[in-house]
C-alpha cells in the first residue's frame, strides 16, 4: 500500500511513546527497551495491539536505540535488533488491515 492510499482521507494516525508504555509496563531504569522484543515480545506485541486498537494505522517498531552504540555489549547488533522488533510489530498487526509496522531509528549519536 503506498503512503498516499493511507492518507487518503486527509489523516494518518501513528503510534507514539512506546518508552512511556514499556516503563508503564515494568522496564526498569537503565535497560535497554530494544531487548525486549527477544526477551518480552508479548509485552511489546501487547502494547502495539493497544494502539492498533485505539486506531493506529502505523505502528513503530520498538527501534528507537537500535543503533551501534547503545547495543554496544549486549551481543546484539542493529540489524538483529530492527529485524526482530519488526517481527515484533508485524506479528501483532497481523490479520488486521490497513495497520503497517514501522521502524522508528533514534540518532546514531544518542547516549
Amino acid at each position: 500500500m503506498k503512503l498516499q492510499e493511507l492518507i487518503r482521507d486527509g489523516y494518518l494516525f501513528l503510534d507514539g511513546a512506546m518508552g512511556t508504555e514499556l516503563q508503564a509496563a515494568g522496564l526498569k531504569l537503565g535497560e535497554r527497551p530494544e531487548l525486549l522484543c527477544f526477551t518480552a515480545p508479548e509485552t511489546v506485541a501487547a502494547i502495539h495491539r493497544r494502539y492498533i486498537a485505539a486506531g493506529s494505522q502505523v505502528i513503530y517498531a520498538n527501534t528507537f536505540q537500535a543503533n551501534g552504540h547503545k547495543l554496544e555489549g549486549t551481543g546484539y547488533t542493529p540489524a538483529q535488533v530492527v529485524t526482530r522488533a519488526l517481527e515484533v510489530a508485524r506479528d501483532a498487526a497481523a490479520g488486521r488491515p490497513h495497520r503497517h509496522p514501522a521502524g522508528a531509528p533514534g540518532h546514531p549519536a544518542l547516549r
